[in-house]
């Protein structure tokens, strides 16, 4: 999914919440959801929107070694 901003993950997340809610799937409510952000996003507007984890996402036609060497020297998305 493309995300404009971060209150558009908290909507879906709503949503399928409550399609879930209304087929019944009482059992298993819980569920992670990952969105794939631009690297050099801050993640943090999206893990205040409910985001509990997320991943780099590179495009092929815009993507370098460095850039993909600079995130992984950087660490993991938190």
């Amino acid at each position: 999914m493309d995300l404009e901003h971060p209150e558009q993950l908290a909507q879906m997340a709503a949503e399928v919440a409550s399609l879930r809610t209304a087929a019944g799937d009482e059992r298993r409510r819980h569920y992670d959801v990952v969105a794939a952000l631009p690297p050099g996003t801050d993640p943090s507007p999206y893990a205040d929107a409910g985001l509990p984890g997320g991943l780099w996402r590179f495009l092929p036609h815009r993507t370098s070694a460095d850039l993909v060497r600079g995130v992984i020297a950087d660490g993991p998305l938190r």
